[in-house]
């Protein structure tokens, strides 16, 4: 972390309070269902799990508005659903959001994402999903148009949540890029595709290295490769950066003629779900108040680092994003008071850790 980055966010986290974000991406539904094992069924070599509690909570596109929301940004937020439970449930929850407008097209031709994790002990026993991925039609993308030129203009950026379930399609991304680019608002991708064409334009794209390697169709593992890769898609997609992300290995920005690499700020891992949805909301909160753009990735990067660290398809607030920059440049104790609801989330983890 750069030692002045402690003084930038001195007053950069009240800025965020400031920010208003376009998000359009596929949205889902996570649900948690907590339980214990004690023996394995009789009908099969399979653990048996005595359910104890469960959580629910948006995840994909809803999970980066849940992070915009938890460091104070507001958001204008449109993806499509089925006309099912789950629809009305993540409707529910978005509801619950301060600060949130959200269109949800319904489509009765869909199911809505919903995928359901089995945990115990601290360990995911099983993740069972139910999903459709293919593209939407051309009025579903008409309206999501129409919604996004309508919010632009009051906007600091647009997200791109991409997360192959058949909402961005190529046109649409195309046509998403091209209103942002008249309207001179900053587009950040983050992508689930086998091609980065589509985001075209964009200022930043966001692949892990996994993602990249698809890609490229390369085995890419050093600094070098990396740089070389991205550079070469930065250049042919005209976008002015890439950010890889590399999971313990931290991340990598690269432009057409600089790089910069970031190391981890994490301290354990204990969950990764999420950890990119947590990485564009920060990123794109902090373009959008003013941060160039290897300031808004160190942010980013210590924001991954401190979700990562919880239970579940979790976010990172603000006070919580302060406290951690204070801490690393020495300039705050280490176990300072924190907010009530950052502190329920961290009771969540350590219980869910077995933890008393």
């Amino acid at each position: 972390m750069s030692a002045n980055l402690f003084h930038l966010q001195a007053g950069q986290v009240e800025k965020f309070r400031k920010t208003r974000i376009v998000c359009v991406g596929d949205v889902m539904l996570d649900r948690f269902i907590y339980g214990e094992v004690a023996r394995i069924s009789p009908e099969a070599p399979i653990p048996v799990c005595r359910v104890l509690n469960e959580n629910s909570m948006l995840g994909g596109g809803g999970n980066v508005v849940r992070n915009l929301v938890a460091i104070g940004a507001s958001v204008d937020f449109v993806s499509v659903t089925g006309n099912d439970e789950t629809a009305k449930n993540i409707e529910i929850l978005l509801d619950e959001l301060e600060g949130v407008t959200s269109k949800l097209v319904s489509d009765t031709n869909r199911v809505t994402t919903n995928k359901t994790r089995y945990v115990a002990a601290g360990q995911q026993l099983l993740r069972a999903d139910k999903e459709v991925n293919f593209p939407i039609s051309e009025d579903i993308a008409d309206a999501i148009i129409e919604f996004v030129k309508l919010k632009l203009n009051g906007a600091g950026a647009l997200i791109i949540s991409d997360y192959g379930k058949g909402v961005v399609t190529k046109t649409l991304a195309n046509r998403l890029i091209r209103e942002a680019s008249h309207a001179a608002k900053p587009v950040i991708v983050d992508p689930k595709a086998v091609s980065l064409r589509p985001y075209s334009g964009a200022k930043i794209v966001t692949p892990n290295l996994n993602e990249l390697c698809q890609v490229t169709g390369q085995d890419i593992n050093t600094n070098e490769e990396i740089i070389k890769a991205a550079r070469e898609l930065v250049i042919e997609l005209q976008l002015e950066s890439m950010l890889v992300t590399r999971g313990a290995q931290g991340m990598t920005l690269v432009t057409g003629k600089d790089s910069h690499h970031i190391p981890s700020c994490a301290r354990e891992v204990y969950d990764v779900s999420g950890a990119g949805d947590t990485v564009v909301a920060f990123l794109s909160a902090a373009i959008a108040s003013g941060l160039s753009e290897i300031e808004a990735a160190e942010l980013a990067n210590v924001a991954a680092g401190l979700v990562v660290a919880k239970a579940g398809t979790a976010v990172v607030h603000a006070h919580e994003l302060y406290s951690e920059i204070s801490d690393n440049v020495g300039m705050g104790p280490a176990n300072s008071p924190m907010h009530i609801q950052p502190a329920l989330e961290w009771v969540k983890t350590w219980k869910n850790q077995g933890k008393k």
